[in-house]
């Protein structure tokens, strides 16, 4: 009955009540909704306590892999009254991943392609271990650039990525945002040297399905895939 200002998939939700952003989240106006059952994440801590205080049941979860957004799914399916829904979603997902799997099946870790994704330019940032975005990367046959980083999203330097030199370099894509083109790279400091800058070698990959937690996110590793390995894709 109503979601978030930034839930944008389906397209349904666009007739939904909003009820504030993701992290301030107008408490009245989801009373107002007389929900049976409210979703929540880590994040909403206090706007939780309050909604159980009124007596309202909240679910709060923070799915942190693809395992987790499984489960998760499922979860809800049962508390929703549909769980063979839930677990078609599941299995599509699994599905797809596997897919992808079989596909890459033969190409030694060594020869996967090093993987530099940009979450933003300013200041530079990229995506670590414990990210849906690394995983991602893995699953679709990638090796990440900065899968050693200790923090989610860390703020990186122009120079790591040099020293690295990545295969490809992919970045999120946003509704009416610019992207990332070859002449912008190369007013980078020593980028113009990178192989995938002097060959092009740029994707773009909507931001969404790349960080959500949600069935999409299979949909980025066969996107991804795609992208790296264009000759068994076809």
């Amino acid at each position: 009955v109503g979601v978030d200002e930034f839930s944008n998939y389906p397209e349904d939700t666009a007739e939904l009540a909003k009820i504030g952003g993701y992290s301030d989240v107008n408490v009245e106006a989801v009373v107002a909704l007389e929900p049976d059952l409210i979703l929540a994440s880590t994040i909403h801590q206090e706007q939780v306590e309050q909604l159980e205080g009124l007596g309202h049941n909240v679910l709060v979860f923070e799915p942190r892999t693809f395992e987790d957004v499984y489960a998760t799914i499922e979860l809800v399916g049962r508390l929703v009254g549909q769980v063979d829904l839930a677990e078609g979603v599941v299995a599509g997902m699994q599905g797809k991943v596997a897919g992808v799997q079989e596909q890459i099946a033969e190409v030694a870790v060594d020869d996967r392609p090093l993987v530099f994704y940009e979450v933003w330019d300013d200041p530079l940032m990229s995506a670590g271990p414990d990210t849906y975005t690394h995983q991602i990367i893995e699953l679709a046959g990638g090796r990440n650039l900065t899968a050693d980083a200790d923090t989610d999203y860390p703020v990186i330097g122009y120079e790591l990525v040099v020293a690295r030199d990545p295969d490809i370099i992919v970045f999120p894509t946003f509704h009416g945002g610019e992207p990332l083109t070859v002449e912008r790279l190369n007013q980078r400091p020593g980028w113009s040297g990178l192989a995938a800058v002097r060959e092009g070698r740029l994707a773009g990959i909507h931001a969404d399905i790349m960080a959500r937690g949600g069935p999409r996110l299979a949909d980025a590793v066969v996107e991804l895939a795609r992208v790296l390995y264009p000759d068994l894709f076809e």
